[in-house]
Formats: C-alpha cells, structure tokens, sequence
C-alpha cells in the first residue's frame, strides 16, 4: 500500500479519501469514487468534473466518474446452469457455468457471483440458450456469446465466443428466443429469423439444415411473440392462436400428433392466447382470461394437471387463475400469480419448485416465502425471481454456481442471488488504456483499448 503523503498532489488531499477494499483501493472525491488495484501510483485530478489521469508502473489511462449509483435489475435470464441480470443501465452481469464463455466475461472460468458481461452496452432485452446468450441493442441489432458449434451465435461461424459478438445483417429485432443451439428473432415486419441447429426442423425454414445465419420462417407473417423450447419453436399470432414447428416427440407442438414438422403449424383449438413460453419438450400459453393451457411431454407433472400423461393438445391447468405470467424449464413449470406469489409445479429433485422439499408436484404449489415477485425466469432444474425491490432470489440445483450464493449448494427455497445495492460503484463512463489497474462494475471501456502515452509529472 503505498502512502498518499509522498504524491506530489498535496492541493486535492483535502477532499480525497483512500479506503483499501480487498486488495482494491476505493479513492473518492465528493459523490465521485474510481476502484482501483492496490498498485496505483499516481492519482492527479485535472478538472471540475472530476477528469483525471492515472499513472499504473508502467502504463496510464484516462477517466472520468459520475456519482456513485445502485444499479436497478430490469430482468433476469437463465440457462441450465448460469443466470445472468440485465442492469437498467444496459449492460449485463452473469454468474454460474462458464464452460463455453457463456457468461461473456473473455474466460471460460466459472463464476459463483456476478460478473459483468465484457463491453456490453445499451441492452433492452436478453435471452438464454442452454450454452449460449443472445442480447438486443438499443439500435435493434443483436449480439450473441457462448456456445457455437451450431451456428446458434448467428456470425457465419461455428466458433464459440467468450465475449458478445454481433449477427451480422441482422437489423430491426423488435423480440428474441432462445434455447438449447438455436436462436429465433422477431422483426419489425413481424416475420421471423432463425439460426443455428435445425435437425427436428425447430428453424422452421422447411429443411433440417443448420444455420449459422439467420434465415428466415417459411410463411409466417403477423407475429407478435415468440418462445423456443429444446428443439421446437412457437409463435404467438396476430389474431391469438399460436404455430409451433421442431421437435413433437411427446406432442409439444400441441397439433394433436408426435410427427415433427419442418413448418409453422397451427396448435390445436388454441384462441385468445396472450402470451407463450416454452420448456425443453412442453408449452404453455397464458389466455386473455388469465388461465392456462399446457401441451407436450408430461412425465414429471409439469403441465400442472394432476396427471403424468403427455398431451398432444392444450389441456388447462386445474385451479389456477388470476395468472399474469409463466416461466417453464426442463421439467418443470412456473406461473407469476397477481398478488405477486409465485406458483412452481412439476420435477423437484433438486428444489426447483422452491416449497422447501423435493418432492414432485403434479399440481401448483405456492413458492417457499416469497412475495412481491415482478418477474421470473427458469430453466433446466433452476429458478429465479425478480423482487419489487430489484433483488433477485433463486433455488434450485446450484452444482456449477448458478443461484449466484458464492456456493454450489441446491437450495429447496429462495436465496438471496443478487442484490444491487452491494455491487459496488458504478462508473458511468471510463476511458481505459490496457491496464490491469481498475476495476470497473459499471464499464464502458473497449474489449481492447489503444495504449496512451503520458507524461508523468
């Protein structure tokens, strides 16, 4: 730790504060605080607005802060085994799997707590693949990391991405879906762009070839909502019925047969649908009087209807009203009720039902404590709630760090996943040469800054 009286800056040590956190060293000025690493040499403030430059060994950077400000969580995704929170600022943090760069950090290390994504900025809406994510911009591109091997990442290759690489060509994205190795996009025209595998035909482009660029849905116009379960793809009409095509081993395609289909086909005896979501080899669609049906596979109660008998076609789930939103995972399904409880049924070995057991549930059961839920996410034998106070709980398995608890324990209740309040500053705006030496919740520093030269004084 080196010593503040030796800097030659002696006019700016009145209102400067050095607080050592964890090998980082907070320095604030007024409402204004930079993080930087410990062997930070020089600090020099050069204007009102709390500009400056800083010299590390060997190399500098300019930068520039704002007030200190908690992030506020605008929603929150999972994969089967990572979960990641979109910031209201833009940018995305992760946490859990990171295998195949998933959580979009430029490593493949797992993670236990948050990790912001690397240069990622002004997100409105994130979707999640089992290994890979997608994010739509604010100019209505797309950007995709992770796992590649199918052409989900939608940039012409099959190389895996650490951090968010853009789908070239792809513009005026209103909506994304994602899961398992495909990607679908909703466009301004209301037509559909998919990518990536297609073997059961789940990109709906007629054929059972992948795509590793978009390409568009055969014959399907007027859309205005999308779900993607493992290997199968729906869409939410104009006049609200529903199409699916892919994968219908277990009837998930909800036509009353288990023949795949290459095309969008209608679901059967489906209307006044208002909103759609899809697990691995189930669907449920939320209707206009706030109930819902479930179709598809059915071997662990996760349509909710008492039974363990797979549906070719939309059944209703008994007893359940007042829904205003619905999350579904490999095996199991959630609804988001409208006081704001949560209801989970389904498989339950690992606590993904979040009632404090393991045991299976074939009909809904109210979520462990937890109140004040404003959205919700699941996947694979996890979930996660997004709290009126902008935390995020989860339960669920927890093997590779997914639930964000700094362990890999299951939890059978909600826990405390992220909590914005204790992230730390948030830089708005920083100006990086390559440096090791600051250490930035909130960046906008490039994936790959020039070098600069300064004086050091």
């Amino acid at each position: 730790m080196y010593n503040l009286s030796t800097l030659r800056v002696h006019r700016i040590l009145a209102c400067l504060r050095v607080i050592p956190v964890a090998g980082l060293v907070l320095l604030t000025l007024g409402a204004s605080k930079l993080l930087v690493a410990e062997d930070f040499l020089l600090f020099k403030q050069a204007s009102p607005e709390h500009s400056g430059v800083a010299i590390s060994k060997t190399k500098a950077f300019t930068w520039q802060v704002g007030p200190w400000e908690v992030p506020v969580v605008r929603d929150v995704v999972a994969g089967p085994h990572f979960t990641c929170v979109l910031l209201e600022s833009g940018t995305v943090q992760c946490w859990g799997r990171n295998e195949y760069g998933e959580l979009g950090d430029g490593t493949t290390t797992d993670r236990t707590r948050p990790t912001p994504v690397s240069g990622l900025e002004n997100v409105v809406r994130l979707v999640a693949g089992s290994h890979h994510i997608c994010a739509l911009v604010e100019d209505r591109t797309v950007q995709c990391w992770g796992h590649n091997g199918f052409g989900e990442l939608g940039d012409g290759t099959t190389t895996s991405r650490t951090r968010p690489t853009l789908v070239p060509g792809l513009e005026n994205v209103v909506g994304l879906a994602a899961d398992y190795h495909h990607t679908c996009a909703l466009m301004e025209d209301r037509t559909l762009q998919c990518w990536g595998r297609n073997h059961s035909g789940q990109l709906g482009d007629g054929t059972t070839t992948n795509r590793a660029r978009p390409a568009p849905v055969s014959g399907l116009e007027n859309v205005v909502g999308l779900a993607a379960g493992y290997h199968h793809t729906c869409a939410l009409m104009d006049g609200g019925t529903v199409q699916c095509w892919g994968h219908n081993r277990y009837g998930q395609l909800g036509d009353g047969t288990t023949t795949n289909r290459a095309r969008p086909a209608p679901v059967s005896g489906l209307e006044n649908v208002v909103g759609l979501a899809a697990g691995y080899v189930h669907a449920c669609a939320l209707m206009e009087d706030r109930t819902l049906q479930c179709w598809g596979n059915n071997g662990h109660g996760q349509l909710g209807d008492g039974t363990t008998t797979n549906r070719a076609r939309p059944a209703p789930v008994p007893g359940l009203e007042n829904v205003v939103d619905i999350a579904l995972a490999a095996h199991h399904t959630c609804a988001l009720m409208e006081d704001r409880t949560l209801q989970c049924w389904g498989y339950n070995g690992n606590g993904e039902l979040g009632d404090g057991t393991t045991t299976r549930r074939t009909r809904p059961a109210p979520v462990s404590g937890l109140e004040n839920v404003v959205g919700l996410t699941a996947e694979y034998h996890h979930t996660c709630a997004l709290m009126e106070d902008r935390t995020v709980q989860c339960w669920g398995y927890n093997g590779r760090g997914e639930l964000g608890d700094s362990t890999t324990e299951n939890r059978a209740r909600p826990v405390l996943s992220f909590d914005p309040s204790k992230q730390g500053p948030q830089i708005r705006s920083v100006v990086c040469a390559r440096t090791d030496s600051v250490v930035v919740m909130d960046s906008h520093c490039q994936a790959d800054p020039k070098p600069i030269s300064l004086k050091v004084f």
